[in-house]
């Protein structure tokens, strides 16, 4: 099993998520950068909308509280 940086690490050769992504481009860089902002962005909006409507069964809310 190859293990990989626990540290932060700033540099235009890095690896996110997997190996090959983003590449050595550094508009690749970039534009991984703004996904995984984007990525953390509706994460934390999900967690702070009101998906969940009165009424609705147990099953319904527990699987939309776990998104």
């Amino acid at each position: 099993m190859m293990m990989g940086h626990i540290t932060f690490f700033w540099g235009t050769n890095t690896e996110i998520l997997f190996p090959g992504w983003p590449g050595e481009s550094f508009s690749c860089y970039i534009l991984a950068l703004i996904f995984v902002f984007m990525i953390s962005l509706t994460v934390e909006w999900i967690s702070h909308a009101k998906l969940i409507k009165s009424g609705i069964s147990n099953v319904a809310s527990g699987i939309l509280q776990t998104l």
